[in-house]
């Protein structure tokens, strides 16, 4: 079987989506060819393997990411390399850029199409700047034309896999029609699985790891940090380039607070990640908003019982039996109250926690989800998800192949315009 995986980061990227990605496409390609499609420096196309090539879009970076230089040969360049890698499923993790003119590529060569999303489609713009100050005015600019192109895009694949009920909620708010699987991220567990978990510690060590951005909201933590009796330490990681004007204000917090049992890291690397994991006694999250947050699995694979407000992972997963769940609007003090309760934990009952932390992680085992992954391309080349008639014919289809030339003519004005990039990720 040949797979074409669609990412919209640069290898090594942060974020949770593009890790996740990354390693579908390298375990994949263990037991089937896989054309992997993600950002680059420049255009290239690098082979990792016999039975992994990635083809690396150019990129340039811009306030928060990287976006891709969509010019008229590149677009060419990525449909060139699909006929010659000519696959028998594409597999895209967003709708943008290179999937969305990998969808043209597939409609007019009735190649099936399948689709993750990492976020929930119907809030579009929130998702990514939740809690700006001009929220409001996106949302309303954003809801038409989000919808329409979601909707565009969800009428011409075969099937969607989703990861829980809340991906699938968001999905039927704007398509009532398309079929989807329910299926777990899948990651590689067995470095974190291997953390010999110990006794708490005496000075209590917490983590978080994850952008540095409101949506993550680490603010909330700082507040939370106030009302702890016990002698902590809270360690947070994430990007310090592509986070520094929210690590402004987390800065300014602490220093408000008197808070000197606070420290501000860099993006971790897998081997810093699980030595980090290793000599933590909890994780703390305030996050807001998450589909199915990449670092929740990696610390419950790694033992390490989880303190969360609500959001759409830590609903489906975070319970008193691997840590404990608050509601989203419990006050930073209620949140220090639940850990001071948990830090007098006796080891035993630690222990206990721990191992039931590290149970709830083997749902998201790549080896689980591996072939439940290749069920669904060997369902859909079977012909149960049936395809549209004549989609390359349809009205949509050419509102597809206009926002594609749109798109192509927005990158081209953007490589034209240095001036108006932000300072590259470092």
């Amino acid at each position: 079987m040949k797979v074409v995986l669609i990412s919209n980061y640069r290898i090594g990227a942060e974020t949770g989506t593009a890790r996740i990605c990354e390693e579908l496409a390298q375990f994949f390609s263990e037991h089937i060819q896989i054309l992997y499609i993600c950002l680059g420096e420049k255009l290239e196309i690098q082979k990792i393997n016999k039975n992994l090539i990635y083809l690396k879009i150019p990129s340039f970076y811009f306030i928060r990411g990287y976006i891709p230089v969509l010019t008229y040969n590149v677009k060419k360049t990525i449909e060139k390399e699909l006929d010659v890698f000519s696959p028998d499923i594409i597999h895209a993790h967003n709708i943008v850029y290179s999937a969305s003119i990998a969808l043209e590529w597939s409609i007019k060569k009735s190649v099936p199409y399948v689709l993750t999303f990492h976020y929930l489609p119907a809030k579009g713009v929130e998702f990514i700047f939740l809690k700006n100050p001009f929220i409001k005015i996106l949302k309303k600019v954003n809801t038409k034309l989000n919808e329409r192109y979601t909707n565009l895009f969800l009428n011409s694949v075969r099937v969607v896999i989703t990861q829980n009920r809340h991906v699938e909620k968001s999905i039927r708010a704007i398509n009532k029609k398309v079929p989807f699987v329910r299926i777990n991220n899948g990651i590689n567990l067995a470095s974190f699985l291997r953390i010999n978990k110990k006794t708490i510690s005496k000075v209590k060590k917490l983590v978080y790891i994850g952008s540095y951005i409101p949506r993550k909201n680490q603010e909330y933590l700082l507040k939370a940090v106030q009302h702890l009796h016990s002698k902590i330490k809270l360690n947070l990681y994430g990007n310090t380039i592509t986070g520094r004007k929210y690590i402004k204000v987390l800065k300014r917090k602490i220093a408000k607070f008197h808070l000197k049992n606070i420290s501000i890291n860099g993006y971790l690397k897998r081997k810093k990640l699980v030595s980090v994991f290793q000599s933590s006694d909890f994780f703390v999250s305030a996050s807001l908003m998450e589909v199915q947050s990449l670092v929740i699995i990696e610390a419950l694979a790694s033992g390490i019982p989880v303190v969360s407000l609500e959001n759409e992972t830590t609903k489906d997963w975070i319970n008193i039996k691997n840590g404990f769940l608050l509601k989203r609007n419990s006050s930073p003090r209620e949140f220090a109250r639940k850990l001071e309760n948990l830090f007098s934990l006796s080891n035993a009952d630690y222990r206990k926690l721990s191992q039931n932390a590290r149970e709830t992680s083997k749902n998201f085992d790549i080896n689980l989800i591996y072939p439940k992954i290749i069920n669904i391309y060997e369902n859909v080349l079977k012909g149960r998800y049936s395809k549209r008639k004549k989609l390359f014919e349809t009205i949509e289809f050419k509102e597809l192949r206009r926002l594609n030339t749109i798109v192509c003519f927005i990158m081209k004005f953007f490589t034209i315009r240095p001036s108006l990039r932000d300072e590259p990720e470092k």
